[in-house]
């Protein structure tokens, strides 16, 4: 998959801490930069080794996300994970949304090496099959309009509100 130029903030990050990591996986519709205040804090305040991997065909275009599948967001966060075991004897594991999906997904595929997982509003059943056949319909459209953002605006009363110990107000 060749992809094209990574739109600014939607980079992977890597925080070097301690011995214990954690793997911080966004959504589907989101990038890094939905998970990157959250990688700081646990790198920050706990002091812990953090790796947020940009999932394969995000942050980049509609192309790239078209082409993508769910084997490359599993080989996307495997490649994360193995930064992390070469770095760290105890791993953890969060997500967003699909990412949350994802989560589970490594925590069973890898049940020596991930010691917790914390999905965050992560998909575990969907009953309806006619949704998940859309995505193999002939007639389905390439692109759709999303369904909003990951990211909460913030309003000049809310700046610094929720701010950890020690974080800089905006």
């Amino acid at each position: 998959m060749s992809e094209t130029k990574i739109m600014t903030g939607a980079e992977p990050f890597f925080f070097e801490g301690n011995e214990v990591g954690c793997l911080v996986s966004h959504g589907f519709t989101g990038t890094t930069q939905s998970m990157r205040f959250l990688g700081e804090y646990l790198a920050g305040e706990g002091g812990l080794t953090v790796v947020g991997p940009r999932l394969e065909g995000h942050g980049t275009t509609v192309e790239d996300m078209a082409r993508s599948s769910a084997e490359d967001w599993i080989r996307s966060v495997e490649a994360g994970l193995q930064t992390l075991r070469e770095r760290c004897s105890t791993i953890f594991m969060t997500g967003l949304s699909m990412g949350g999906t994802l989560t589970l997904y490594m925590a069973a595929m890898y049940p020596d090496v991930i010691r917790g997982a914390v999905p965050i509003n992560g998909a575990l059943f969907i009953d309806n099959p006619d949704l998940a056949g859309l995505a193999f319909m002939d007639a389905a459209p390439a692109a759709v309009p999303g369904v909003g953002g990951d990211i909460k605006r913030q309003t000049p009363a809310m700046a610094g509100e929720f701010l950890p110990r020690g974080h800089p107000r905006p």
